[in-house]
């Protein structure tokens, strides 16, 4: 996104801004950030030791020993103008690999670990994440990824469709929030920069929208009748078990689904304890319906800059809950915490990922695109960053 349209979205919000002591203050982050390489340089004297490469291990143990996920470390994030293959965050306990360093060959991994095939589910952050995905395999190979099918919010129904459930009574409801947060799409990159590209060179890359864990916007209902007349009951009862039970195993599993929570709509609208409920129904449906050689990663949310959020916006949600945004979204993410770290042992392709929240923190507001989305380098590295542990696991 560029500077001129964050500067227009910014003055477009200004009326309605509170002055900044609605925004937080990057002094009470535990996560620190340098903007100058020798900061950075006096930390890592400070506090040598060997880290090894990050990889799901570390983050899942990290989970199961702390109750949460890992987010200590620190930001090097130059000046406004520098390349984004400068800005980096170091982990405490790990080291990241960056394919857009040349740290690693992005297509010897994939093949290596048999990714062809990313699922990214959530909410509009989730798109954002799955686009400029889509943009690091373009970088790395030169090439176009081509798009393979794109469904707007018009008709939420052509994109899911499974011809065995033809005749079948697939209902909808419009999507809320209407516009791109709605889309699900699907994108086939190139993972080799040579001329001589073959299928098994390529990785597809799908996103489907989920604004909330638990959506009534695509539900099954069909009674089928078999030659010995018995009749079996075809139904979902929301779109996630769709999903899962008709649209995923008809088109194929990903090998790696990125799962990012969407709080940022679910935190207005769900209490804590029906948050929790619909949680673990998650990890239910999920632990049903999901192969073993499916990788998950679980995402933790970010934060929200107050200060460029309307005012009267987040003057209702305090009104309605008595808490601020960020603090509800943090809630949200210690009940995600708490309801996956038992169903790492259970499950063999389970994963989990940074705390969001905590590295967010120094530069929410700093790299915010209206408030509630960052500028494209966020979600860069964190596509980097997910790519590279997975290739290191």
């Amino acid at each position: 996104m560029s500077g001129n349209v964050i500067i227009n979205q910014q003055r477009k919000h200004q009326a309605l801004v509170k002055p900044r002591k609605y925004e937080e203050d990057r002094n009470n982050c535990s996560t620190q950030i340098f903007l100058r390489k020798a900061q950075l340089l006096k930390y890592f004297v400070q506090n040598i030791k060997t880290k090894e490469v990050c990889n799901f291990g570390y983050f899942n143990n990290y989970l199961k020993r702390y109750g949460q996920f890992a987010g200590e470390g620190v930001w090097y994030a130059p000046p406004t103008g520098a390349p984004s293959v400068q800005v980096d965050f170091n982990p405490s306990g790990c080291s990241f690999m960056r394919v857009s360093r040349g740290d690693y060959v992005l297509r010897e991994c994939l093949q290596m670990k048999n990714i062809s095939k990313i699922l990214v589910t959530g909410d509009s952050n989730g798109r954002m994440l799955t686009q400029n995905m889509i943009q690091i395999f373009e970088r790395v190979t030169g090439k176009k990824c081509k798009k393979i099918v794109f469904q707007d919010a018009e008709n939420n129904t052509k994109y899911f469709f499974v011809p065995h459930l033809n005749g079948s009574k697939l209902s909808t409801n419009p999507c809320g929030f209407g516009l791109r947060t709605c889309a699900s799409w699907k994108y086939q990159c190139p993972i080799d920069d040579s001329n001589n590209v073959t299928f098994q060179d390529n990785v597809t890359i799908e996103y489907i929208s989920m604004l909330h864990i638990i959506e009534l916007q695509l539900k099954l209902s069909l009674a089928e009748r078999h030659g010995n007349g018995i009749k079996r009951l075809l139904k979902a009862e929301n779109k996630l078990e769709y999903i899962l039970k008709y649209y995923l195993p008809y088109k194929g599993f990903p090998d790696m689904w990125i799962f990012t929570p969407p709080f940022h709509h679910d935190s207005w609208y769900k209490r804590l304890s029906d948050m929790k409920i619909d949680i673990h129904y998650l990890m239910k449906v999920l632990n049903t319906y999901v192969p073993n050689r499916t990788t998950i990663v679980f995402m933790a949310d970010s934060r929200e800059c107050p200060g460029y959020r309307p005012y009267q916006t987040s003057k209702a949600f305090l009104k309605t809950w008595n808490i601020t945004r960020n603090e509800r979204i943090d809630q949200m993410n210690r009940l995600w915490y708490e309801v996956i770290r038992p169903n790492l042992d259970n499950s063999k392709n389970w994963n989990v990922f940074l705390d969001a929240t905590k590295i967010s923190c120094p530069l929410v507001c700093t790299w915010h695109a209206d408030g509630a989305h960052f500028v494209g380098v966020w979600y860069k590295l964190m596509s980097e960053y997910i790519l590279s542990t997975a290739c290191h696991s």
